[in-house]
């Protein structure tokens, strides 16, 4: 997984040994209470979960960067709404899909009702978490991608942050259907995808074996726009805090825009209207694309 920018990093390798051992000391580690299992640090909106692995650090500014980028996310969900001449506060429904434990989703909910907000994770976990801890709607799931167990409604807004950065082609497009299915008319779908900027760090950011075959992703890119490189079970074990038996369909994904505009025409039947891409939008890294679902 490639990490957003933030203060000086450990070496790859070093990160992979720390997170794999404190993952580790986690699963063995007898059920706490939940008031344990979260902490309060100063100037955040909210506790951070122990199992949040978006938090860069606890330090003010690992922490700040951390708030910084949930932010931005909010930002951009405004931006989208400001081309349709709307704002959060008229948004009746809005769904983070994959919300993690609440890096975004606690700005929202700052920025919003939280009783308007659903949050969607394949850990049922962190959902659980986010209603508990900032008044939003949970919804789990009990099986990998199928969709006809969560009970999603229908959206104003859907954001999916840094999710189609880690799907399979077919996932990609199925995903893209899902959601397109799930906005009302005139709704609006924000995601962020790995592009450019985030293969020209993959050298530095993304680990040895990812770094090996960075002429392969690049070729790839060029020839098709999309190019999807599954996580080794290892790398796997220290991105996901939860056992994830579709473990093989999540990796890698970069995509160029020309990608991403056909594949939601197709996926959603042209029902999706693009309206924006984005460049390194979200922290520097990451680009953004929002859509609109057509009034007919």
């Amino acid at each position: 997984m490639i990490r957003p920018e933030g203060s000086r990093k450990r070496p790859p390798w070093i990160v992979r040994v720390l997170q794999t051992a404190r993952r580790r000391l986690r699963m063995s580690a007898p059920a706490e209470p939940a008031a344990r299992e979260a902490t309060q640090y100063p100037g955040v909106f909210g506790r951070i979960h122990r199992n949040d692995t978006m938090v860069p650090g606890f330090s003010p500014e690992a922490l700040a960067h951390y708030q910084a980028v949930g932010s931005e996310a909010c930002a951009l969900v405004e931006q989208a709404l400001r081309r349709t001449g709307r704002a959060l506060g008229d948004v009746r429904s809005l769904l983070d899909f994959g919300c993690g434990y609440g890096r975004v989703l606690r700005m929202l909910a700052q920025r919003m009702d939280p009783a308007k907000i659903a949050a969607f994770e394949v850990d049922p976990r962190a959902p659980a978490f986010c209603a508990a801890e900032f008044g939003v709607q949970a919804l789990g799931i009990n099986k990998a991608w199928d969709w006809a167990a969560v009970p999603f409604g229908q959206y104003d807004v859907i954001w999916a942050g840094s999710i189609f950065t880690h799907l399979n082609e077919a996932d990609f497009r199925s995903t893209l259907a899902l959601l397109s299915g799930r906005l009302n008319p005139g709704g609006l779908l924000v995601f962020t995808t790995h592009g450019q900027e985030a293969l020209r760090r993959t050298p530095t950011a993304g680990g040895a074996r990812l770094a090996a075959l960075v002429p392969r992703i690049w070729t790839e890119l060029d020839q098709r726009g999309f190019c999807f490189l599954p996580y080794e079970p290892d790398e796997l074990e220290h991105i996901l805090p939860f056992p994830y038996p579709a473990g093989r369909q999540f990796g890698a994904t970069w995509v160029n825009e020309s990608y991403v505009r056909a594949a939601a025409h197709e996926a959603s039947m042209g029902r999706l209207e693009f309206l924006a891409f984005q460049p390194q939008a979200w922290d520097n890294l990451q680009d953004a694309f929002t859509f609109r679902r057509r009034a007919a």
